[in-house]
């Protein structure tokens, strides 16, 4: 299996656009707009699960995490 994150819609569009050199200037301008919107989100519900998780994790568990570097 391969477990490697698969790029998104918006990172793949963007790409696909800066293949083109005639990609006009604004499509590009739209096109990362809405990459960076998506990652954006993706912070915001990473950080939201991070602080789910915290709710249930006794003190020990969460320092691991932190020391693994899947928690701040």
């Amino acid at each position: 299996r391969d477990y490697r994150p698969q790029p998104s819609v918006a990172a793949t569009s963007l790409e696909d656009s800066l293949k083109d050199d005639n990609t006009n200037v604004n499509d590009i301008k739209t096109k990362l707009a809405a990459l960076r919107a998506e990652r954006q989100k993706a912070n915001a519900d990473l950080e939201s699960a991070r602080e789910d998780l915290k709710k249930v994790l006794n003190m020990r568990q969460e320092a691991v995490l932190v020391l693994a570097g899947m928690l701040e």
